[in-house]
Formats: structure tokens, C-alpha cells, sequence
């Protein structure tokens, strides 16, 4: 993406390839190769949130979190706010063509991101072919709708919202 060629602060995540999402190491080492900061989501300790930390090096700047998913080790030195972030790629199960996506029904992506202004970060997902539907999931009114979502075969911009 032109916007990735561009970007300096790229949120993703660690892949929880045991609960059936991406392994997203090979995507992380990338993001280091290409010269751009890294950020992971880390749970805050009590209610929805998320913290995000900057790593260098992601099997040596993590530990195992909250519902054993892989985050940053907490280091005030390497916090960042949602708003400086200019790419946050967000893990789902299942998308639809207008940016709808369906996580694990917590919320703590959406919460995250109505923190920042209306156009940043950029939101992307990446999906297999199969869960990406045409027809319109339903939505709660806090949703956060993607504006990218990458499949093996597609490349699906979001901008035709209903």
C-alpha cells in the first residue's frame, strides 16, 4: 500500500496461531526490516483497554498477557498514543466488504480506536477469501469500520459504506 510506504508508526499484533488467527511474526520481522516503529497492543489490567508499546525485537520485547496472547512487556519509555499511530493492522474472524468486522466481542480494538481522530490511523485487516462476506453484518454503533482489508486474492477498500 502507498500508505505503508509512507507510514513511520505501524500498530499490529501478535498472532494467537492456536486460537486460529495469522501468524503475524513474518509480518512484524517485516515491519522491522523496512525501517518503520512498531507497536503491539498490551491489555490494560482491568477493564477494556489497550496500552501500546513499541518493540524492537518481537521475541525478546514480549511476554505472554492477558488470555495468553503475546504482548509488549510494559515500558513507559515505549508508549505511544493511538494518534500517532499512522497504520494499525487489527485482527478479526470475520469481515464484511464495508469494513465491518467481527473480533471476540469485547470491544477492545473499537474502544481503542475512538480515541483518535476520524481518518487515523489507517485500519487494515488481513482475511482469508472465505471471510470476507459481501452482504452487510450487523453492527453495534460503536463499531470502528476498517479501511483495507487484504485477502489472499483482494485488496478490499472500504469507502463504499451504507
Amino acid at each position: 500500500l502507498k500508505e505503508y510506504r509512507h507510514a513511520t508508526n505501524i500498530l499490529a499484533y501478535y498472532g494467537k496461531v492456536s486460537a486460529g488467527e495469522f501468524n503475524t511474526l513474518p509480518l512484524l520481522e517485516r515491519i522491522l526490516i523496512d525501517g518503520k516503529r512498531l507497536f503491539l497492543p498490551k491489555c490494560i489490567s482491568t477493564g477494556i483497554g489497550l496500552d501500546l508499546f513499541e518493540i524492537k525485537n518481537p521475541t525478546q520485547d514480549i511476554e505472554e498477557g492477558r488470555f495468553s496472547i503475546k504482548e509488549p512487556k510494559s515500558d513507559p519509555t515505549r508508549q505511544i498514543s493511538i494518534e500517532a499511530i499512522d497504520i494499525a493492522i487489527i485482527p478479526g474472524s470475520v469481515f464484511d466488504i464495508f469494513g465491518t468486522r467481527y473480533g471476540y466481542g469485547k470491544g477492545y480494538y473499537d474502544t481503542l480506536l475512538q480515541k483518535c481522530e476520524k481518518n487515523k490511523p489507517l485500519k487494515v485487516a488481513f482475511s482469508l477469501d472465505f471471510a470476507v462476506v459481501s452482504t452487510q453484518l450487523p453492527k453495534h454503533r460503536r463499531d470502528i469500520p476498517l479501511d483495507v482489508i487484504i485477502s489472499e486474492t483482494r485488496l478490499i477498500r472500504s469507502d463504499k459504506k451504507i
